[in-house]
């Protein structure tokens, strides 16, 4: 499989401080990616998330979408050999420093994971899926 124009999606799980009220949480970080964070090259886009049911049940989570394994690549290095905190791009050390003021843990010891595409699947004939009626 060539990874490199393969997309790659990165999940950042957020355990916040006791005192730390969510609501609060969710306000600054969605002001703060709005208005203040100015993305990273080959970021396409993400996704402000709070778990439903299962081990995160009400914890908050960013989805994080890159354009290629390239572009992921360049930014954070191989999987097995990532770069250190202080090659990080400015963009996130500044993003760290603000979740640090949030998180029960240091910004660079979250729990993550990342996922390249592996294929794309269309719903019959292409369509878009369709929500189910009562």
């Amino acid at each position: 499989m060539d990874r490199g124009r393969r997309g790659v999606i990165s999940i950042h799980i957020y355990a916040l401080r006791q005192e730390i009220d969510e609501e609060t949480f969710l306000r600054n970080v969605t002001g703060y990616l709005k208005e203040r964070f100015g993305g990273l090259k080959g970021l396409r886009g993400l996704k402000v998330l709070r778990g439903l049911r299962g081990r995160y049940r009400d914890h908050f989570a960013i989805l994080w979408v890159y354009e290629s394994y390239e572009a992921w690549r360049e930014l954070w290095g191989e999987p097995d050999k990532p770069r250190p905190p202080e090659e990080y791009p400015d963009e996130w050390k500044s993003w760290e420093a603000f979740l640090a003021n949030y998180l029960d843990r240091d910004p660079d010891k979250i729990e993550y994971t990342a996922f390249i595409e592996v294929e794309e699947v269309e719903f019959g004939g292409g369509q878009k899926p369709q929500g189910r009626r009562p």
